[in-house]
């Protein structure tokens, strides 16, 4: 099953430039997997050693998947969420800056 995955423009130079990119899988953790398959190079920029690193926020169909959990009394990440065909994950990392004060 493919699922879409929009690339943010910091991290496009590790996907050869593309804005959205496909992988395979039942759910987000396979669909990482088979992304960093696919996509070696952005590996580092997701995880730190084996674990995700904690800043990147995932979104499923425009929704973080932090709020798909809400039922249940949580709010994480659960890397287990379902996708289904034709579903699209975003991935956000974090981003710093501000305004510049003379």
């Amino acid at each position: 099953m493919s699922i879409f995955i929009k690339i943010p423009s910091p991290l496009r130079g590790f996907t050869n430039g593309l804005k959205t990119v496909e992988a395979e899988g039942a759910t987000v953790s396979e669909i990482l997997q088979d992304l960093d398959h696919r996509y070696p190079a952005l590996r580092e920029r997701l995880y730190d050693q084996k674990t995700r690193r904690p800043l990147i926020n995932i979104y499923l169909n425009n929704e973080d998947i932090r709020t798909l959990n809400k039922a249940e009394g949580r709010y994480e990440i659960d890397l287990n969420t379902s996708v289904k065909d034709g579903d699209q994950l975003s991935i956000i990392p974090p981003i710093a800056g501000g305004i510049r004060r003379r």
